[in-house]
Parts: C-alpha cells; structure tokens; sequence
C-alpha cells in the first residue's frame, strides 16, 4: 500500500503543506506518524477530504497523462475516485456493523422485557391493590374526622368571632 508525505499530499491534493497539517491536526483527515516523526497518508483519506488535483501537462498535442498518453489523465482520475470510494465503502460498513450491534442489543432488551411480563401478572394487579389501599385510608379518615368533631365545629364560622379568646382556647 502506498503512502504519501505532507509534501507528496500537498502536491497531489494542489494545496500546501501548512493546510494538510492543519487538516491533520484538527481531525479532519486522519493519518499515523511514521517512524521519522513525519506522517503517513493514505491517498484514498487525503482525497477524501481534498478532491486531487488534476495533473495534465498542457503541450501542442493536448492533455497528455503521466504515461505519455491522452488516458493516462482519466485513469489517474478514475483510481482516486475509486480510491475515495473504497473509504466511503469502508466507513459505510462500519457505520453498519454498529447499527447492528445497537439492534441487537435493543433486540435482546425487548425480550428481557417481554419475559418479565408473566412474572409481573402473577401477582395481584395493581388496580386491585391501589383501590383496596385507597378504601382503607378514606374509612381511616372518616375515623379520624368523628373523633375530631365537636359541638363546636358544628357552629357557624360567625359565631366564632363573638365568642371572647378564652372561650375559643377551651
């Protein structure tokens, strides 16, 4: 597989070394140092990022490519852009087998799920159990609500404003 250097990606993507850096440097295109401290570029990642730069030489004949021919230029093309496309491919299934193991993971949790329901029907519904606790605190309530009732609360709300503060006390 071949690699190319900052300056070598430079030239192929026609920008300048400091914007490879800088695009290596800020995650936008990935690439591992090499043993000189400098860095290894995969060509399909740099024109991933960077469309390559055309590389025809203008003569009398025309566009001639690197091995003297008119074609030379559309194969040099086509292998970046299937080169590109072996990136994207791979990056495609990757993102696949991630959303596959998501799946299966929420797959496996559904029936987890779905297995606790018979245990949870096994025991007294809910509704049932709600509504007889629901019973026994209003028949608690009514309880407390005779034993607090006195001649006095039985009086208008009028007739406690006439009544002086040591009346109300006792």
């Amino acid at each position: 597989m071949t690699v190319l250097s900052l300056r070598e990606a430079a030239q192929e993507a026609g920008t300048s070394k400091s914007t490879i850096l800088r695009a290596i440097q800020s995650g936008r295109l990935s690439a591992p140092r090499n043993h000189d401290g400098g860095y290894d570029i995969d060509p399909a990642e740099l024109f991933r990022v960077y469309p390559p730069k055309p590389k025809t030489e203008h003569s009398a004949g025309g566009a001639v490519g690197q091995d003297g021919s008119a074609n030379g230029a559309a194969a040099a093309e086509l292998a970046t852009k299937l080169a590109a496309l072996e990136v994207e491919i791979r990056g495609l299934k990757d993102l696949l087998a991630e959303v596959k193991q998501s799946r299966d993971e929420w797959r496996d949790q559904a029936s987890r799920l779905t297995n606790a329901i018979p245990d949870l029907r096994a025991t007294k519904p809910l509704a049932e159990t709600a509504s007889e606790q629901s019973d026994e605190r209003i028949a608690e309530a009514a309880d407390v609500a005779l034993a607090i009732r006195s001649p006095q609360a039985k009086r208008s709300w009028r007739s406690w404003f006439a009544l002086p503060l040591t009346a109300r006390a006792a």
